[in-house]
């Protein structure tokens, strides 16, 4: 659908101007939030500004191209104007969209809470689930600071699986450290 600039001024001009300064404010501080995280997974190799710029311009390109081809982008220029492989951005971008998704998943149940039409089972299915995630997410947090203890725990759940050799599986996912954000791979 093209818009016509004629049809943007009017609800612009009926805006008030603290409510479009307090959007615009909330809006680089989730993007400046979501630079930050970035560049954690990363191991805070890059410098902030690197990666804040490339973040942008992955955004920018995500609102101009299909399936989401600035995520692409913004992997392809980290790798490129640091020491950092593309690679090592795929796999952070990876952990990011987890992430978001596990937050959102967290959101759930505060969203169906409030709908005054919401089935009682759909309320507690919700509720579990959030709270399915802030287990996953707390598990994460611990993990993402005890590498050791992880793979432990990877240890422990592959043996009730039909794999013959799983410490040979773990030792192979934690050394493959382009597979992994900077930093997560064996100490």
């Amino acid at each position: 659908m093209i818009m016509n600039p004629d049809q943007i001024l009017p609800p612009l001009r009926a805006a008030e101007l603290k409510h479009l300064i307090m959007g615009g404010l909330f809006i680089f501080m989730y993007i400046f939030l979501r630079a930050v995280r970035w560049r954690y997974l990363l191991n805070n190799s890059p410098s902030f500004s690197t990666v804040f710029h490339a973040q942008n311009i992955g955004y920018m390109l995500t609102q101009l191209l299909p399936f989401r081809l600035g995520d692409v982008a913004r992997a392809a220029l980290v790798g490129q104007s640091t020491a950092l492989s593309v690679s090592q951005g795929f796999s952070t971008m990876v952990v990011e969209r987890f992430l978001d998704m596990l937050l959102m998943v967290l959101l759930l149940p505060l969203v169906v809470m409030e709908g005054t039409a919401v089935p009682e089972w759909l309320q507690n299915t919700a509720r579990v689930s959030g709270d399915l995630a802030g287990l996953g997410m707390l598990v994460l947090i611990i993990f993402a600071g005890r590498r050791l203890w992880a793979s432990q725990f990877a240890a422990r759940i592959l043996r009730f699986l039909p794999i013959q050799n799983t410490s040979a599986w773990v030792n192979w996912v934690f050394s493959r450290r382009a597979l992994l954000p900077v930093g997560w791979g064996p100490t």
